[in-house]
C-alpha cells in the first residue's frame, strides 16, 4: 500500500459561518460525522495493526530539555524510542528548541512548532522514511520574540485547502499561513475585511482578548471541527470557541464552565466527528459532538483521567491521553471512555505535549 497522508481534508468546498449560538446542550457522546466532511486520512492509526509491534507508529514531543527539543517515537508496544528528526542546519536557526505541535501538510512532510519564545519557528520535515526518520526540509515560518504573532507557538492546524493555523501562547492569536502548492507558501494570509478594522498584525486569524471582544484571553489547542469551523480552547475563559475561517469573526462558544469546563487545554477531532477536549481543571476529557452541540464527560478522574491530562491521539477504538504529571500516557476504550490498568507509555524523561500517527508504508 503507498504511503498514506495524514493532512486534513474534509471536503467541504467552503467554510459558512453557522448561526451564533452561545448555548450548548448535553447528551450523547459520539454523533455521526456530518455528510460534507470526512474525517482525516489514517487518522484513527487503524493500519497500525497490520504493522511490525517493534516499528514507529507514533510520533511525540515533550516538554523542556530533557525530552523538548526533538520528536521521538513510540513503536507499537508502547516503548519510546530514539530522536526521528535529522540535524538542522545552522543557517536554518539550528537544533530546535521547546517543540510542540505537529500536523502533517498536503504533501506527507511534516510541520512541527519550535515554541522557544527567541526564535520561534516552524520547521518542516520530510517525509516519514521506513524506520520513521524524518530529515530536515526547510523553515516554513518563523518570527519570534522580535516581532510578529508567531510567539511560543503550542498548536498546529491545516485547514481543507492546505492553509496552516498556528495557535500561539504568548501573543494569545490564532495566525495563518499559505498552504504548499501555493504561490507562496509560509507567508502570513492578511486577515479578512471582516476584522481587517482591528489593525491586527499581518497573518491573525483569531486576535486577542486585549483586542477584541470576540478574542482569546489564553489559547491553547486548536482544530478545524467537521462543521469547517475553527474551534480554540480558551483556557482561562473556560471555553472551546468557534471562529469562522473566511471572516475571522467568532460564531459560538461550543463549549463552556456550565458544561463542566475549566482549563481546556488540547483538542482532537476523532474519526466520527467527535471532538475530544483534555482540561486539566477538571481532570477530565470532554466529548463535543458538533453536528448536535452536545457536550459530555468521555472520561473523568474517577475513570483513570490523570491530574493533567495533555496530549490527544486516536488509535483505533482508543483514545490516548498524556499525562503530564506522571510523565506517561494512558489509553482509553471508545467509547465507553474506560482506561486501562497499565500506562501504554510508561517513564517518559519528561511531560508529553503532543502524540501523532507515524504515517509509514503498509505491507
Amino acid at each position: 500500500m503507498p504511503l498514506r497522508i495524514l493532512a486534513m481534508s474534509l471536503l467541504a468546498a467552503g467554510l459558512a459561518a453557522a448561526p451564533a449560538d452561545d448555548g450548548t446542550k448535553h447528551g450523547k457522546r459520539d454523533g455521526a460525522m456530518p455528510a460534507q466532511a470526512a474525517p482525516p486520512p489514517d487518522a484513527t492509526n487503524s493500519h497500525a495493526h497490520k504493522r511490525d509491534a517493534s516499528a514507529v507508529h507514533w510520533f511525540i514531543t515533550m516538554h523542556g530539555e530533557p525530552g523538548g527539543n526533538t520528536i521521538r517515537g513510540i513503536d507499537g508496544k508502547g516503548q519510546l524510542m530514539a530522536s526521528m528528526l535529522g540535524p538542522v542546519p545552522e543557517d536554518a536557526g539550528g537544533a530546535p528548541r521547546s517543540m510542540r505541535g505537529m500536523a502533517y501538510l498536503g504533501d506527507g512532510t511534516l510541520l512541527a512548532a519550535s515554541a522557544y519564545l527567541e526564535d520561534t519557528r516552524l520547521i518542516r520535515f520530510s517525509k516519514p522514511g521506513a524506520d520513521g526518520t524524518m530529515a530536515f526540509h526547510s523553515v516554513f515560518a518563523r518570527e519570534g520574540k522580535s516581532g510578529g504573532e508567531l510567539q511560543h507557538t503550542y498548536a498546529l492546524a491545516v485547514g481543507p485547502d492546505g492553509t496552516v493555523y498556528a495557535a500561539n501562547q504568548d501573543s494569545n492569536t490564532v495566525t495563518r499561513y499559505a498552504g504548499i502548492g501555493t504561490a507562496n507558501p509560509g507567508q502570513p494570509i492578511p486577515s479578512p475585511a471582516a476584522i481587517a478594522g482591528l489593525g491586527l498584525p499581518a497573518g491573525v486569524i483569531v486576535p486577542n482578548a486585549k483586542v477584541s471582544p470576540e478574542g482569546v484571553h489564553a489559547i491553547r489547542g486548536i482544530a478545524i471541527a467537521p462543521d469547517g469551523l475553527l474551534y480554540v480552547a480558551d483556557r482561562d475563559a473556560a471555553e472551546i470557541v468557534a471562529f469562522d475561517t473566511a471572516t475571522g469573526r467568532r460564531v459560538k462558544v461550543v463549549a463552556s464552565a456550565k458544561d463542566g469546563l475549566k482549563r481546556p487545554i488540547q483538542l482532537l477531532v476523532g474519526p466520527r466527528g467527535t471532538v475530544y477536549v483534555t482540561d486539566n481543571g477538571t481532570k477530565a476529557v470532554f466529548a463535543i459532538d458538533p453536528t448536535s452541540g452536545t457536550v459530555s464527560t468521555f472520561a473523568d478522574h474517577s475513570g483513570g483521567v490523570p491530574d493533567e491530562p495533555s496530549a490527544l491521539a486516536i488509535d483505533g477504538s482508543h483514545l490516548l491521553v498524556g499525562d503530564r504529571k506522571a510523565r506517561k500516557v494512558v489509553r482509553f476504550k471508545i467509547p465507553e471512555g474506560k482506561a486501562e490498568n497499565d500506562p501504554f507509555v510508561a517513564e517518559l524523561p519528561d511531560a508529553p505535549e503532543f502524540i501523532i500517527p507515524a504515517v509509514l508504508p503498509v505491507p
